[in-house]
């Protein structure tokens, strides 16, 4: 219950995501989306948010998500133009991220986002994601395990997971020069198993798509719903 782990959250469609407002959720497309139509149950997608037993009376039951979780419902999905023009047949994992908007605001932190800069994202360098690993399961699993390779729009690494940890929000900690202290900036978004043609021969990664600055420009304004309101943030 405690930030950053207060930031993630379960989708009724099977994935996770990460609070980036007090209204808005990170996930990956593919959560919400084919690339031909909206998948079945996102007409009536909810985000579940888990509760603070710790604030309530009384013996421990079974878990139970009408107990151990509230759902607040979406209003608006918001998914770029470049995930649907794929058509489904061949889902350019570039543009496999999606903005969910709740109907009402929640009580939890939320995640800033960042630009996943040459500077901040190359192999080696450490990144963290959390994820409810099974819809029966109020267990939060955190992972973290270094960049094996990158490109300008991918990372690809090693981070056990399971399917229902696709969408969540894969971040860094980086230093503030001016605080002076370490915060956390969510760079990219999970998006599960993939072979890779790498330098002459196949392997496979989990991946998760970078935040680049035309991507952070593009969630700055479903956020903002005006680009001059994104003019020096970072």
């Amino acid at each position: 219950m405690q930030y950053p782990f207060n930031t993630v959250v379960k989708l009724s469609t099977g994935c996770s995501g990460t609070l980036i407002g007090q209204k808005y959720v990170l996930t990956a497309a593919r959560c919400v989306h084919d690339g031909v139509t909206y998948i079945k149950g996102t007409k009536n997608l909810r985000v579940g948010f888990r509760r603070d037993r710790d604030k309530e009376s009384g013996p421990e039951k079974a878990v139970d998500d009408d107990r151990d979780f509230y759902w607040i419902r979406s209003t608006e999905v918001k998914i770029p133009q470049g995930w649907k023009a794929s058509n489904g047949l061949n889902l350019a994992s570039e543009y496999d991220y999606a903005v969910i908007r709740l109907k009402r605001k929640h009580d939890n932190d939320f995640m800033d986002i960042g630009v996943g800069s040459r500077d901040v994202i190359y192999p080696g360098r450490r990144v963290h994601f959390s994820a409810y690993d099974d819809d029966n399961s109020t267990d939060l699993m955190y992972r973290f395990c270094p960049i094996s390779e990158d490109n300008s729009d991918l990372i690809y690494h090693y981070c056990d997971s399971k399917a229902s940890g696709v969408g969540a929000g894969m971040y860094i900690r980086v230093w503030d020069s001016l605080t002076r202290e370490w915060k956390r900036k969510v760079v990219g978004v999970f998006n599960g198993h993939m072979w890779v043609e790498s330098r002459g021969s196949s392997d496979d990664f989990n991946v998760a798509v970078l935040i680049t600055p035309l991507k952070y420009a593009q969630l700055c304004f479903w956020l903002e719903g005006d680009y001059s309101s994104c003019n020096g943030r970072n």
